[in-house]
């Protein structure tokens, strides 16, 4: 039955293609047989395992050493890390809110459009789109080639520099191919690095208990041993590395077309793998100091490896870097799958162009917006070529206005639709306090890195007058223009098996979320 459909599919394409190949706007509308819906094809353990693996990705082996190089001592660190999940799980449920109501994919995105409009969601779209996510994988992709390439070549040369970049490019291009393959491939696939990624936590976090109850307890003795003055700029720094550690807490949200049950999972998924990575990363750091100071946490990026070193001999330690990057690829992997939704939101919502949002006729993946996606994260890490710690900033602050926009949106539309079917309800006090704090957190790096922050608000902002001049005026170019492009977009659908991605509301009404209009309090 599968072949014949198959096969009545090709003949259909094909019979379509000798029909409409004049590539006008009603040759493109006229495919209606064959638009299709994302697979409904997730449950609770595909969305644990992405927020566990995208959480931890990089972040357990970068971000201890970011973290601790912005605070006094390590019990202000300790500190930065606990507020720093906390945070996250606040800003989730509230995020919960909106992506249960609304029922689309797409999420800041999607939900900013409803609370604000287009030109709000178009301006968090060019921040997460062009400057968060590929930024994001851009950091992943080349922290992967470096702990691969770093103990065996010099990647401080101009060859280094380059091999590096082109190990990152390729791991790329392998995220792409495995997000093309199929959702519930993915899922699994994604299930498989977080099992791998908790087996590393368990064995870092072991080596360190038996140091500590060897007797190697000196440094948790001076924990509290403060060597230069508090700074509140330095501070914010510190909260923005300890996010990027948890950063993935949101990305849930915007695959709720694709989850079986959105109401039950999307809470549950952000209560235990946000609360179980908050636990790893304590322990984590606790294990650290087992064997190095706070001077020696924070000067080493590489602390991971040098924990291990330090502990088993640098032969077990040539273990770490492989295993960092087997972490930093489930990231990366993750990263692709969700922001891959919010490029196909865009593109049906007519914020970026069409055939973005088309998807396989039998794999229902969106390929060419993941594609797209892998483009941009290859131009980052060819072309500009940041250090980490100015990626880091670029990407926070572009997320975090995102993530403060689309969390005053719970608010404004509590007023301005009070009646929207809300399944899952917040607390009002949470999306106020947390809208408060992505105030503060647009603040904060100002103090310390005012460049690169006064850089990230021009690159957010340039969107207002790109929405005036090409979307709004997409239908005033000319006519020849505008047919040629129709043509192209009906050679895609054509010759690619691609069929174009549609969100049924009826469908989503009986959808799980929606069978209860109950709506839940989270206090």
């Amino acid at each position: 039955m599968a072949v014949l459909k198959r096969t009545e599919s090709t003949a259909l394409l094909a019979s379509q293609k000798s029909e409409h190949l004049t590539g006008s706007r009603e040759s493109i509308n006229s495919i209606e047989l064959n638009v299709k819906e994302l697979a409904r094809s997730l449950g609770f353990w595909h969305a644990f395992a992405y927020v566990v693996g995208i959480l931890f990705g990089s972040g357990m082996y970068i971000s201890p050493s970011l973290v601790a190089r912005e605070t006094n001592n390590m019990a202000i660190a300790l500190v930065v890390w606990i507020v720093s999940g906390i945070i996250p799980i606040l800003g989730a449920l509230s995020l919960c809110e909106l992506a249960c109501a609304i029922g689309k994919t797409g999420g800041e995105y999607i939900f900013n459009k409803e609370a604000f409009g287009d030109i709000a969601a178009f301006v968090t779209l060019w921040a997460k789109v062009v400057i968060g996510f590929p930024a994001a994988m851009a950091v992943l992709g080349m922290a992967i080639s470096e702990y691969i390439l770093s103990p065996f070549i010099d990647l401080t040369a101009p060859n280094g520099v380059w091999i590096a970049k082109s190990v990152a490019v390729l791991f790329i291009v392998m995220s792409a191919i495995i997000n093309s393959l199929s959702a519930s491939f993915v899922g699994k696939t994604q299930v498989f690095f977080t099992a791998i990624q908790s087996l590393s936590v368990l064995f870092f976090i072991s080596l360190g208990i038996w140091k500590a109850s060897a007797g190697h307890t000196q440094n948790y003795v001076s924990i509290f041993d403060n060597s230069s003055k508090f700074e509140l700029g330095s501070f914010g720094i510190a909260f923005y590395n300890g996010l990027w550690a948890y950063d993935g807490w949101g990305l849930i949200c915007t695959i709720t077309e694709e989850m079986k049950n959105p109401k039950r999972d999307l809470r549950l998924a952000i209560l235990f793998g946000v609360g179980f990575v908050i636990l790893c990363y304590l322990l984590i750091n606790l294990a650290l100091l087992a064997v190095l100071t706070h001077g020696e946490i924070a000067s080493s990026l590489l602390v991971l490896t040098l924990f291990v070193t330090k502990i088993l001999g640098k032969n077990v330690a040539l273990v770490v870097p492989f295993a960092a990057a087997f972490s930093c690829f489930g990231g990366l992997n993750g990263v692709n799958f969700m922001c891959s939704r919010i490029v196909l939101s865009g593109s049906r919502e007519g914020h970026l162009p069409e055939p973005l949002s088309y998807i396989h006729a039998d794999r229902r993946t969106p390929i060419p917006a993941v594609l797209f996606l892998s483009s941009l994260t290859t131009i980052w890490i060819l072309v500009l070529g940041a250090g980490t710690q100015n990626l880091v900033i670029y990407f926070s602050f572009a997320i975090w206005f995102t993530y403060g926009l689309a969390i005053f949106g719970v608010i404004v539309l509590r007023v301005r639709q009070p009646d929207l079917p809300r399944p899952i309800k917040v607390w009002i006090i949470n999306p106020i306090f947390m809208t408060l704090v992505s105030l503060l957190l647009l603040v904060f790096p100002f103090l310390k890195r005012p460049v690169e922050s006064s850089l990230s608000l021009v690159f957010v902002f340039v969107a207002v007058p790109i929405y005036f001049l090409v979307v709004q005026e997409r239908n005033c170019s000319p006519a020849w223009l505008r047919s040629w492009k129709d043509k192209l977009y009906l050679c895609i659908l054509l010759r690619c098996n691609l069929v174009k991605c549609v969100f049924v509301a009826s469908k989503i009404q009986g959808a799980d979320f929606h069978k209860d209009t109950t709506s839940v309090e989270l206090n």
